[in-house]
């Protein structure tokens, strides 16, 4: 079973998707911020955190299959979903699964990494992987890029061991199929959402895959191809800041967060 905590008061929820080898405790500064005014629900998608052990594919549409059932589960309707790095692919996709489940879509830090044919986008980073000693070396480079020289050490660190700890199988699978639903799937489902949506966005990813920090008044292309497939969607740039968004700015991002939930819930 997938787990979940729920926590909070008030009549309206917010579910907070987290990212690839992360866990549901990246949330604990929303959580704080959130709890008193509304209802929230926080979930370890399969094959990470205390659902690591779950068996099933891991592809992008199952994890957004087991988000709507725990909403369907709990009687959650119309929910915003808040999604961290490829937690905005899961909630894409649950909104698009599930519409009568969610009433908004907020995007941290998202990104669309594999293009062109999925299975050579699959075969690329299998391959890009393979240049490295080790999964775990190229895993730590990759999560490394996630930070900044001002971002908290400690903080790093936990991170960077966490996804390190995560079973290597499965996050080569997860790294494939997510590749793969950006080069195939990612604009179908993006110009179907219908719901409001707002995009925080803190870092950007070339197609040498290396992360860079936003600086005030960039515009990284994500933000123009997602505008173009939903062109009611909000964006706002959070700069000097790393890929865990909700972490190191957590002011902005709950500031931004309490005024598109105020919007959605209006």
């Amino acid at each position: 079973m997938i787990h979940y905590q729920t926590s909070g008061t008030g009549t309206n929820w917010l579910v907070f998707v987290h990212g690839l080898s992360c866990d549901s405790s990246d949330w604990s500064l929303q959580l704080k911020a959130f709890q008193s005014d509304y209802q929230c629900l926080t979930v370890d998608l399969r094959g990470h955190g205390q659902s690591g052990n779950l068996h099933g594919p891991l592809d992008i549409e199952t994890h957004a299959s087991d988000i709507n059932h725990v909403l369907r589960s709990l009687n959650i309707s119309k929910a915003m979903l808040i999604g961290h790095s490829m937690g905005t692919r899961v909630i894409a996709s649950a909104s698009i699964q599930a519409p009568e489940c969610t009433a908004g879509l907020a995007f941290i830090d998202g990104s669309i990494q594999g293009r062109g044919n999925p299975l050579q986008a699959a075969e690329d980073i299998v391959a890009a992987i393979a240049k490295e000693k080790s999964v775990q070396v190229f895993t730590e480079k990759m999560f490394d890029m996630m930070f900044t020289p001002q971002s908290n050490s400690a903080q790093r660190e936990h991170i960077i061991k966490r996804a390190t700890r995560m079973n290597t199988e499965k996050l080569v699978e997860q790294l494939r199929l997510m590749m793969m639903w950006d080069a195939g799937r990612a604009e179908a489902v993006l110009s179907q959402i219908d719901v409001p949506l707002t995009l925080l966005q803190s870092t950007t990813v070339g197609a040498d895959k290396k992360r860079t920090v936003l600086r005030e008044g960039d515009r990284p292309a994500y933000l123009d191809t997602v505008s173009g497939l939903v062109p009611h969607a909000q964006t706002h740039i959070i700069p000097n800041c790393g890929h865990f968004t909700q972490l190191e700015a957590a002011d902005r991002t709950n500031q931004a967060i309490g005024a598109f939930a105020r919007h959605v819930f209006s």
